[in-house]
């Protein structure tokens, strides 16, 4: 913690103290307790662009695009160990993903395309 005293003009300041939050503490700010990561965000993708990721975890992942999820565009992964193992493709044009949802095995990869627009990849 410091403690500074100060002068001004008018005479002599107040005492000022301040302590460091978010180290190991608790606090709303945004800027010392940043949000988790979302597993899918592939940022804003042009026409022709590419976005992959592996799935390492079991479970289920719901995602949607940004400009478009009140449209309806959204669409789900369920990783399992069961899903024989290969990497799986989705499509994205016009307010849909194609298939809007699959299963993939544990660590392997989804790959989305950007078939027209523009689109994101975010999980929900």
């Amino acid at each position: 913690m410091k403690i500074r005293t100060w002068i001004s003009a008018l005479g002599i300041g107040a005492v000022v103290a301040a302590s460091l939050v978010g180290c190991g503490g608790s606090s709303d700010n945004k800027s010392t307790n940043p949000p988790t990561p979302k597993e899918l965000d592939s940022g804003t993708m042009g026409s022709g662009a590419t976005y992959a990721h592996t799935f390492t975890t079991p479970g289920t992942v719901g995602y949607h695009c940004n400009f478009h999820v009140n449209m309806g565009m959204t669409g789900s992964v369920t990783v399992s160990d069961a899903e024989p193992a290969g990497d799986k493709a989705v499509g994205m044009s016009g307010t849909s993903f194609n298939p809007s949802s699959i299963t993939v095995h544990t660590g392997n990869k989804v790959t989305w395309t950007n078939n027209g627009g523009t689109h994101t990849v975010t999980s929900n």
